[in-house]
């Protein structure tokens, strides 16, 4: 019995050290063909030119690259999608997750983004540049219309919280792990009646 209670406690720490302890998700980048301005408008939910007013990064003592920053622009032309005059982008913090790490406060951009248009995402494989390095864009795309004067509505913090459930998951685990020892024990009882 007490052998038993032994392995149900190792078996708990176990559990809840994998839980504790668990790995973060590894990210990779490898971006495939660069495609013309055209295929990025086609592909994209948002093609727009804007100033970076503000980046936006997660805080903490564990940072990851893949860990989401969010970058919010001052519009001056659209050529796609629903955009405001000031609009927030999220990119993974670093390039090494495919994130834009370029971005700096004051610098007009060419964004590409994709996703929903109130959460838009861009990175190292769209033709994302600084507004000054991307004449073949321009160029294609020809003239943008300018923004509206669409209410402005940050996503703060959004994405960019670590998540809370995390001890209710411990919890819940816990007590899994004890109610199955708890009923081990009771049928190891039983069996030697």
């Amino acid at each position: 019995m007490k052998r038993l209670l032994g392995m149900l406690l190792i078996a708990s720490i176990m559990l809840g050290g994998g839980v504790l302890f668990k790995p973060a998700m590894a990210y990779a980048c490898s971006c495939a063909e660069r495609l013309t301005p055209a295929e990025e408008l086609e592909r994209g939910t948002a093609v727009f030119a804007g100033e970076v007013t503000a980046i936006e990064s997660k805080e903490g003592k564990v940072i990851s690259s893949g860990d989401p920053i969010k970058v919010t622009f001052k519009v001056s032309e659209i050529w796609k999608g629903e955009v405001g005059s000031l609009t927030d982008v999220y990119t993974a913090g670093s390039s090494a997750s495919c994130g834009y790490d370029k971005f700096e406060v004051n610098q007009t951009y060419i964004v590409y983004a994709s996703g929903v248009e109130d959460k838009l995402q861009t990175g190292i494989c769209t033709r994302t540049a600084l507004l000054a390095d991307a004449t073949e864009d321009l160029q294609q795309l020809g003239k943008g219309e300018a923004p509206p004067a669409k209410e402005y509505k940050s996503l703060k913090g959004e994405h960019l919280e670590p998540r809370k459930d995390f001890w209710w998951i411990l919890i819940a685990i816990t007590i899994v792990v004890l109610a199955a020892g708890i009923a081990v024990a009771a049928w190891q009882l039983r069996k030697k009646k």
